[in-house]
């Protein structure tokens, strides 16, 4: 199979999950969506097809770029526009810790 082909398919499997996406569960996730394809995809060429999509998006025109974290593959914004992403997240991410963990940083 093209890698040219796969490309795409992983691009959008990794972007609507909301959950990082392994590299087994791509060759299987491909292979079904184009089971009508007599030619599967390998675990070589998902692997060299998601080097091509890292190369792709670790240009500096886009804002995100595709990583493991969480043990599987992600788009993940880039260091650079961390700030910017806040701004629609607000205080969403910012971590409290309760007043049984500040007594217990105290003690420390």
């Amino acid at each position: 199979m093209d890698i040219s082909f796969i490309i795409p398919h992983l691009e959008a499997i990794i972007f609507a999950s909301d959950k990082p996406v392994t590299t087994i569960d791509l060759v299987e996730l491909v292979n079904n969506a184009l089971g009508f394809m007599e030619d599967r995809a390998t675990l070589d060429q998902i692997e060299t097809a998601l080097d091509a999509i890292r190369e792709k998006y670790d240009s500096e025109f886009y804002p995100f770029h595709v990583m493991q974290s969480g043990g599987g593959w992600q788009f993940l914004t880039k260091p650079a526009f961390h700030a910017t992403v806040s701004q629609l997240n607000g205080q969403k991410f910012l971590k409290k810790l309760s007043t049984a963990a500040l007594e217990v940083l105290s003690i420390i």
